[in-house]
Parts: structure tokens; C-alpha cells; sequence
């Protein structure tokens, strides 16, 4: 028996997952681990626009400083109901992009916020059930130590994304310091909770789209 047609979408649990990595691959294995709060909440519809070929899909949330809007196209191998702040399937569908102006950057700040003592409970939680599927398997718990700039690209698209950086700076620098605060503390509990390996995802975290002075400002 071969495997599924569409290998990432076709999981029914971590252990086939692991067992077709482990076994079928005769590959390396890890269990990720993050501390998220709990998402945001989105209101969505979908709409026909003369001129576009596939449906459009809005999604709004609401912020302390106003709404915030995104849109993109719908097409056939669109894989998210709603549109995830950070995903790589949204930047090329973008109709319009999560941010495209200082306040926009501001209100994704003002709900982009650091986890609280809460959320450190339920990962503690969610870590200790992690901790049997990893012994069963024997492979390591890794955790996520969070981007930078890979958000930047998610959120405002790539071409504007890096627009943004050259005439409006300060888009960047206030979408990167609420992501400073949160992954920060991210960090924090991880350590807290024992985890002691991290990836840090930097794939747009290069001058292949940044200059070496923004590189230097923003990342390192």
C-alpha cells in the first residue's frame, strides 16, 4: 500500500504520522510543541467579484483599535476555512493582506500578545500527554521558538511586504516588536517547562528579500 495522494493533509493521528516518517521513510523523527493562545476569532464570507476567477474569501476580526481585514482567492487547492495570520498557502492568493498600513500593524499588535499563566497551564498539560507518544516512539520533543520576518511576508505579502519595509519602516518595526514580546515569552515557558530544544522558522529571514541593514535591524 502506497501512501496518501496528499501526504500533509492526510493524517488520522500522530502515530500513523510517525510510523510512515519512522518506518515507511526509515527517517529522523520529532514532535513539535508550541505555546499558543488561543486564536483569534474571525467573521467571514465569501463573494463574486466580476473580472476574478475564483471566489474571494474576507475575513475580519476584531480589535481593540479597530477592525482588521484580509482577503484571497479561493482556489481549488486553498486548504483554510478562514485565513491564517501565518501561512504560506494565503501569500500568493492575497487579494488583500492582513496589513498594508501603521495602523493596520497596530491592530494586529494590540491582539498579538503574550501568553499568559494560563496558557502556560494548558501547555504544561498538553506537554505531558506529548511526553508519553514521544517515549512510546522514542524520538525528541521539539519546540517552536517562533520568526520574524517569515511573519512579515505571511501578513503583508511578499512584494508589499518588502515595499512596506523600504517606505513605511515602521509598519515592520511595529509588527516585529509584538512579535518580539510574544515569542519572547513563548521562549520563556518553553525553558520553564523543560523543553530544550527550539526551531526558529527563518526561511524569509534573508537577503534574498531583505537588505543587509534591515537584515542586521530586524533580525539579528
Amino acid at each position: 500500500v502506497g501512501p496518501p495522494t496528499e501526504q500533509a493533509f492526510s493524517w488520522t493521528s500522530i502515530d500513523e504520522q510517525l510510523s510512515y516518517v519512522l518506518n515507511d521513510l526509515g527517517a529522523d523523527a520529532r514532535l513539535g510543541f508550541a505555546i499558543e493562545p488561543a486564536p483569534v476569532q474571525q467573521e467571514t464570507r465569501t463573494e463574486r467579484i466580476p473580472g476574478e476567477a475564483y471566489q474571494v474569501l474576507h475575513a475580519t476580526v476584531a480589535t481593540p483599535c479597530g477592525e482588521l481585514h484580509s482577503s484571497v482567492r479561493i482556489t481549488k487547492d486553498y486548504p483554510h476555512r478562514d485565513i491564517p495570520f501565518f501561512s504560506d498557502w494565503t501569500v500568493s492568493r492575497y487579494v488583500e493582506p492582513w496589513i498594508t498600513t501603521l495602523e493596520d500593524a497596530e491592530r494586529f499588535a494590540s491582539i498579538y500578545l503574550p501568553p499568559t499563566d494560563k496558557d502556560l497551564k494548558c501547555a504544561r498539560d498538553r506537554l505531558d500527554s506529548l511526553k508519553a507518544t514521544a517515549k512510546r516512539w522514542r524520538v525528541p520533543i521539539i519546540g517552536s521558538a517562533g520568526f520574524a520576518l517569515n511573519g512579515a511576508i505571511h501578513t503583508m505579502g511578499a512584494e508589499r511586504g518588502i515595499l512596506l519595509g523600504v517606505d513605511t519602516p515602521e509598519v515592520l518595526e511595529t509588527f516585529l516588536e509584538a512579535v518580539y514580546r510574544r515569542q519572547s515569552r513563548m521562549l520563556d515557558m518553553l525553558l520553564d517547562l523543560g523543553v530544550t530544544t527550539v526551531i526558529r522558522n527563518g526561511w524569509y529571514d534573508s537577503t534574498d528579500f531583505w537588505s543587509p541593514g534591515q537584515f542586521e535591524k530586524w533580525v539579528v
